[in-house]
This record gives C-alpha cells, structure tokens and sequence, in this order.
C-alpha cells in the first residue's frame, strides 16, 4: 500500500487488491474503494478486478442493480439489496423541474400537467432498472422479474 494526502491535506492511505482494485482509507477510518459503481462500465471494471470475490466491499452504491448482481455470481458471496425510495409523485414532479432548469427541449413548453400526459415522463423507472430494460414497453413477465 501507499499513503498521500487529498486535495484537502488529509492523509489517504491506498491497498492494492488486486491490479485494478484499491481501497482508499482516509484519515478518519472511511473506506472507499477506486472504481466508480455509478455506471455500467465502472461495474465491468469490478468485475474484472474481482470484487464480488474479494469480499472487500460492505455496500455498494449504484443505481444499476441488475447489472451489479453480476459481481457475486460464482463466486460465493452473496449481496443483499436495499433501496430508498421517493414517492413516486414527489420524483416526477422533481425530474420535470430538473429537466427545464437544464433547458431540454422536450419539455420547455410544457405544463407539468402536459408532461405527465407526454411520452417524456418516465414509464416504470424501478421496474425498468431491476430488469435492465430501459427502452420498449414492460410487460407482465418484467414486472414479475422485478418482484
């Protein structure tokens, strides 16, 4: 392992798991490992670094669940899932007023009235992430893959 120190000259100190698979300490005991689980190509890197075998991880935060089942399979480790979830009402509402704060055009004429009757307001997100199904219609047999 190696030390340094963080933009803010806290000390961090590295372990090398594997050739692509570090866990940073930094100095108040917090563990974070070197690969960022919030996209599909970061959980591929895991993948093939070996965390779901290492055991290294507690939690595992990311919002493509079905794609970081794929770490713990053969290997012999298990993960468990939870979820915060928002209503779903508060969510959408918050995604309109993010999506006009961010100018898309899809939505910059629109009431929110408008955009919940549209084709733009998300359809199913949760059972769509759990499935890996982002695009066409869900069906039955997603939301009882979902279940």
């Amino acid at each position: 392992g190696t030390t340094g120190t963080s933009k803010d000259g806290k000390a961090v100190r590295s372990q090398n798991i594997s050739e692509h698979l570090s866990v940073l300490t930094l100095d108040n005991g917090a563990h974070y490992l070197n690969i960022d689980m919030s996209t599909k190509e970061g959980i591929q890197t895991a993948k093939k670094a070996g965390l779901g075998q290492s055991g290294v991880a507690d939690v595992i935060l990311t919002r493509y669940l079905y794609n970081v089942a794929e770490l713990f399979k053969d290997t012999g480790h298990t993960g468990r899932c939870f979820t915060i979830l928002r209503h779903p009402i508060e969510r959408a509402v918050s995604m309109f007023h993010n999506l006009k704060r961010n100018g898309v055009k899809a939505v910059s004429g629109m009431t929110i009235e408008e955009y919940a009757n549209s084709s733009v307001v998300e359809d199913n997100w949760m059972t769509r992430m759990i499935t890996d199904t982002m695009e066409g219609k869900v069906t039955q047999q997603h939301l009882q893959a979902a279940k």
